[in-house]
């Protein structure tokens, strides 16, 4: 029991010291001392402006088109030309139809689509658009998201 108090009250004792004050900072940039603690006058801070960002930049940096197997199976239709031109600001006819614009164009976007199975469900629906089998599981597909035809089972 004597132990636990000791261990307890050091336990205490360390986090009291943790929490004094630590001395002022040291102004790194200048090398100066801590404020009031030197008998020169103080320098004036030199300029940052010509190491500073000042420009905001708006944008996307993982945005995925229906060559990537998991938004096309979920329903993309937009490939990588039409996600540049949304970007730039013009009108484009989204994935159910709606027309969409954005109010702002992008700085910039960065399409991340993946590489395994690139562009295999605009094929995969392609086929299915022509095939007498699939002619029910297109006209969802076209009708909405490619869950939806999938889950239907499609087909005769």
């Amino acid at each position: 029991m004597n132990i636990k108090k000791a261990l307890l009250i050091s336990g205490f004792a360390v986090f009291m010291q943790a929490c004094n004050q630590s001395p002022p900072p040291v102004d790194t940039a200048t090398n100066a001392e801590p404020a009031g603690t030197s008998a020169e006058p103080a320098a004036s801070a030199p300029t940052t402006a010509k190491t500073t960002p000042d420009a905001v930049y708006w944008g996307d940096t993982h945005l995925h088109t229906s060559y990537s197997f998991d938004a096309g199976a979920f329903g993309n239709t937009l490939d990588p030309n039409d996600a540049y031109r949304f970007a730039r600001g013009e009108k484009i006819t989204a994935s159910m139809g709606q027309e969409a614009q954005l109010i702002k164009p992008l700085d910039f976007l960065v399409v991340a689509d993946h590489s395994d199975n690139m562009g295999m469900v605009p094929d995969l629906y392609a086929v299915l658009a022509v095939a007498d089998a699939g002619a029910a599981c297109s006209a969802l597909v076209s009708a909405g998201p490619a869950f939806v035809a999938l889950s239907a089972g499609g087909g005769d």
